[in-house]
């Protein structure tokens, strides 16, 4: 029998604005845009930030890993086929730790069964830690790459 092997890559954890994946800053102007150092831009309440602490699974990343272990089913169509599946999911961290815009920025296409199921653990989570700036929490994006590798 195959044996499954869940990697939660930490590697590109790190928050992201709107702006660094090209879509449209819906202030019209980049977080990540010149300035006099990395402090945010001041945005309205509903948009999210660029966190100097990022949003956090409680207990940390390798929590994370055992947590989307446990709960991963990997889909069957993709584990008779022996197709590993890897995916990065970007999200949304309200200020209450609440996830919501959960979408796959990279996917393994031959198996979009994968990505549906990663984005069914990711929704299932507890709470997580919010970001933080100056010492509030904020609403920001976070990213998680998944890889399941079948061996």
């Amino acid at each position: 029998m195959k044996n499954i092997f869940i990697l939660i890559f930490t590697l590109f954890t790190a928050s992201i604005s709107i702006s660094a994946f090209g879509q449209r800053d819906p202030v019209g102007k980049s977080a990540m845009a010149g300035g006099d150092g990395p402090g945010p831009v001041a945005k309205g309440e509903d948009t999210p930030q660029i966190a100097e602490i990022q949003a956090r699974f409680p207990g940390g990343d390798s929590a994370f890993a055992v947590f989307v272990r446990n709960n991963f089913e990997y889909p069957f169509r993709c584990l008779d086929s022996g197709i590993s599946g890897y995916v990065k999911l970007r999200f949304i961290v309200d200020k209450t730790g609440r996830i919501s815009d959960i979408r796959a920025t990279e996917e393994t296409k031959a198996c979009p069964e994968f990505t549906q199921e990663a984005m069914r653990v990711l929704r299932s989570s507890p709470k997580w830690i919010p970001g933080q700036v100056n010492g509030k929490f904020v609403k920001s994006y976070r990213q998680v790459p998944i890889r399941l590798s079948l061996e």
